[in-house]
């Protein structure tokens, strides 16, 4: 499915959705691809970044499932590449061939949550929901006061709120340290104690209790 480099409409069905995969691993890339089409997500897999890279010429994603690593290097570089050239950040699923205890500034590169290999597809499944199917342009004001219904909201600190609050909003942790004027890993300090009082696994699921 050819989806145009300006995407000029919302897309509503899983079918109107273009997912990108990248995995040197060819045979998992074809099951994740054979996976996504049982739910109607059409997506183009590559096993060399630059593949991915030169596609952007032809075809606009929606989605990044992206390992971190590819023949020995950091995909990051290209997802970075990649949302320099979009108005609005593609939302990235990262994947981890083991166990990692990396830090990555998320919200700086658009992931939405890192899956350990071998992989769940049920989990992916839920996960690429969540950020293919999170309404844009919400009213904040009543977003915020769904926030305030959740459970564990009480139990936060100001701060942890107001990092909250512009979590959700889609603000990446730079943004969210500028607006507060605090530093970025003081923000993804907050954020962690956040979910885990609140019992959000990641920030997919922070937006979907906000809903």
């Amino acid at each position: 499915m050819s989806v145009p480099k300006r995407v000029d409409f919302t897309p509503i069905l899983n079918q109107e959705f273009l997912i990108f995969i990248l995995d040197e691993d060819l045979e998992f890339c074809r099951a994740i691809h054979s996976y996504l089409l049982l739910d109607r997500y059409p997506s183009r897999y590559y096993v060399d970044s630059w593949q991915a890279v030169r596609d952007l010429g032809h075809f606009a994603p929606h989605a990044l499932i992206f390992n971190t690593t590819v023949k020995g290097k950091s995909t990051l570089p290209i997802i970075e590449m990649i949302n320099d050239r979009r108005e609005v950040p593609v939302p990235v699923i990262l994947l981890a061939n083991q166990p990692t205890v990396t830090y990555v500034d998320d919200y700086e590169y658009g992931v939405a949550d890192i899956l350990q290999k071998p992989l769940d597809g049920r989990e992916l499944l839920r996960t690429l929901k969540g950020v293919l199917h999170t309404p844009d342009g919400e009213d904040r004001a009543a977003r915020r006061r769904r926030l305030r219904t959740i459970r564990g909201w009480g139990d936060l600190t100001p701060r942890e709120k107001d990092v909250v609050e512009m979590v959700v909003q889609g603000k990446s942790s730079k943004e969210v340290g500028r607006n507060l004027g605090i530093s970025h890993r003081t923000v993804e300090v907050h954020r962690a104690n956040a979910l885990s009082k609140l019992g959000a696994a990641n920030t997919v699921d922070l937006i979907r209790l906000s809903l």
